[in-house]
């Protein structure tokens, strides 16, 4: 067991020392955090902004390992590997944007 979580903490930390995506998303999701503590935002609302901050955070990582795989086993741009790299692409697009709603609804009454 503690192999496990191992290997999962140094895949964290790969992934924060080399995907700058990953960073930025962190870095958001604490931006968020930190808005959500100011604006008092209820129980229900840190629900779904943490299931979201997890979501997104998770989708990207499963980006880059299909990113990684498709450059491990294809150097060389095969029409395959850029099908699989821009959907997981548009896999994180799609996250981002109902992230990004989410959002905004959950901080815009505290706002107006």
């Amino acid at each position: 067991m503690w192999s496990s979580f191992s290997g999962a903490f140094r895949g964290l930390v790969r992934a924060w020392k080399t995907q700058a995506n990953f960073r930025l998303e962190m870095l958001i999701a604490l931006v968020v955090v930190a808005a959500g503590a100011l604006l008092h935002v209820s129980f229900w609302e840190w629900l779904v902004l943490v299931a979201a901050i997890t979501a997104m955070l998770v989708l990207e990582l499963i980006n880059t390992v299909a990113e990684l795989l498709c450059d491990l086993l294809t150097p060389r741009l095969h029409g395959a590997v850029a099908m699989v790299k821009e959907v997981a692409a548009a896999a994180v697009l799609i996250g981002a944007v109902g992230v990004a709603v989410i959002g905004f609804l959950v901080f815009l009454p505290h706002l107006v």
